[in-house]
């Protein structure tokens, strides 16, 4: 699971203006059930109606009730465990210190352990089929 570091948010003012933290699992549940009816068109889903998103039990404001459908099929792939590899990375110089920012890369595959595979190809490799050798 990814944590944030701090609970307060900082806004740019130039691309962000409000934020705040919401609760996933209702709109989530909001946006499933909008599914199953058909409901749910077009690059937005609207939230009016929909309890308990905002902490406290506060209502959104007016003019953030729209949740976007790609955010919540994400969101979907995430809650039915099926989401793509993740790694942190983070660049040490030869004291072992951080040079640099650690870096989220979303989609890339794992490292392999190669002498593991090694391993289990071999004993693949020694397995005889009934009833006769390896050809």
């Amino acid at each position: 699971a990814v944590r944030a570091q701090k609970s307060t948010i900082k806004v740019d003012e130039v691309e962000i203006t409000a934020a705040r933290w919401l609760k996933w699992r209702p709109m989530y549940e909001h946006w499933l059930r909008s599914m199953q009816e058909g409901k749910v068109m077009g690059r937005h889903l609207e939230l009016k109606g929909v309890e308990g998103i905002l902490p406290g039990g506060a209502e959104l404001p007016e003019d953030k009730l729209l949740v976007s459908n790609r955010l919540m099929g994400w969101l979907h792939v995430w809650h039915e465990d099926k989401g793509m590899q993740c790694s942190v990375e983070e660049k040490k110089d030869s004291n072992g210190q951080p040079t640099a920012p650690k870096e989220l890369k979303i989609g890339k595959t794992p490292p392999v352990d190669w002498a593991a595979y090694e391993r289990q190809r071999e004993q693949r490799s020694k397995i005889v089929p009934p009833g006769g050798e390896v050809g």
